[in-house]
């Protein structure tokens, strides 16, 4: 069982951070894993909406489909897996921090099958790129 969590405070409002990650299309501007998000609906994201993520992993191209489960204005966003390698949800808590955000991902399922193929790296590969992706969110709100 996976369960990874990792909190960053942005100098940014809640309003501009979750702005970003509700972008779906957007992510891989702040995820290296990520190269590239393509979202089945136009309009507003709202809970039910899928979306397909192609990511890199320990070499490999991952893609992945993903479902909205959440969504909160300026307070929480989830996502979880539909079909994909590694079956995970992740959830993003935002909370006011003086004039910026506190901002807590947090990233669990059963690896499965990524497992067997990845392994014990798997864990400290995906806790490595998560602090990686949120300090380069926090750089591209704060610039």
């Amino acid at each position: 069982m996976l369960d990874l969590t990792h909190s960053i405070t942005i100098a940014a409002p809640p309003e501009a951070v979750y702005a970003l990650i509700t972008d779906v299309e957007a992510t891989p501007s702040w995820s290296s894993a990520i190269t590239r998000t393509t979202r089945d609906g136009k309009g507003p994201l709202q809970v039910g909406d899928t979306f397909t993520e192609e990511a890199t992993l320990l070499g490999r191209v991952i893609r992945t489909v993903k479902v909205v489960t959440t969504l909160e204005d300026g307070k929480h966003y989830a996502e979880a897996v539909r079909e994909g390698l590694l079956p995970h949800a992740v959830r993003m808590t935002l909370s006011p921090s003086g004039s910026g955000t506190h901002l807590t991902f947090r990233l669990h399922g059963d690896p499965g099958r990524a497992a067997r193929l990845f392994g014990p790296l798997l864990g400290r590969v995906l806790k490595r790129q998560i602090r990686s992706d949120l300090k380069q969110m926090k750089r591209l709100l704060e610039r």
